[in-house]
């Protein structure tokens, strides 16, 4: 297509202008904006009727027994330290669904007098 004074041609066609629309949208965009629409909006409401029932679900819950602590406390510790941190660190009922979960444990057995130095918290499915 070559420019003539501002106006476009189409090449093989001689006379005939090619007239573009800068603020048409194509109907396949609407539809595509509208089906985004749709499934998120089906996305947040199956979210608000499901998610507080799979937060309050017992096996998202931190518990002692959840921690895994590597290299074991030496026996004259003589007290679990899982359980010390958690209430030291104010974890009894954090979710492991929440963001945050990891740095809070993290903190909380950097706190601990009997930790030296934490080298790596995470969370892996069970």
């Amino acid at each position: 297509m070559a420019s003539k004074g501002g106006r476009w041609h189409v090449p093989g066609r001689p006379g005939q202008a090619l007239v573009a629309y800068a603020g048409a949208v194509p109907r396949a965009a609407w539809i595509a904006a509208a089906v985004v629409v749709v499934v998120a909006t089906c996305g947040v409401l199956l979210y608000r009727s499901v998610g507080p029932a799979t937060r309050a679900n017992p096996r998202f819950q931190l518990t002692p027994e959840r921690l895994v602590v590597q290299p074991p406390p030496p026996p004259w510790v003589g007290r679990d330290l899982r359980e010390e941190v958690m209430v030291q660190g104010n974890l009894v009922g954090l979710n492991l669904l929440e963001r945050g979960t990891v740095r809070a444990v993290w903190r909380a057995f950097e706190l601990n007098p009997w930790v030296r130095r934490v080298k790596f918290v995470g969370k892996r499915a069970e």
